[in-house]
């Protein structure tokens, strides 16, 4: 099941719903995500959610070939070379930001 665990939802018997382990989490790539593009982590990521139905699916494939490596039953690993949020006080790295043509927001050291 790639990097999933499983765990019983609260109150209900039955099927468990699966959970990602730290560090290859899709809150976590959304949070990065968020710091890339100049918003405040842990406050700005309702933001993209919200704008993510007006563009355009342009870095899809860039995404899937540097960032994230996608299993077919749905389950992902995050490829921890281009963020930093494991050891140092940013989401992301220079290697994440030297990925595309899109250049990061200017942001204040955190």
């Amino acid at each position: 099941m790639g990097n999933r665990q499983l765990r019983r939802r609260p109150g209900q018997p039955g099927p468990t719903e699966p959970r990602a382990a730290f560090p290859h989490s899709l809150g976590l790539l959304y949070s990065a995500f968020t710091y890339f593009t100049g918003f405040k982590v842990n406050s700005g990521e309702y933001k993209l959610m919200g704008l993510a139905p007006y563009g355009e699916p342009k870095y899809r494939d860039l995404i899937l070939e540097k960032l994230l490596d996608l299993k077919p039953d749905g389950s992902f690993r995050l490829n921890m070379d281009y963020f930093g949020y494991c050891h140092t006080m940013y989401m992301t790295n220079q290697r994440f930001e030297g990925s595309s043509a899109v250049r990061p927001a200017s942001r204040k050291a955190p």
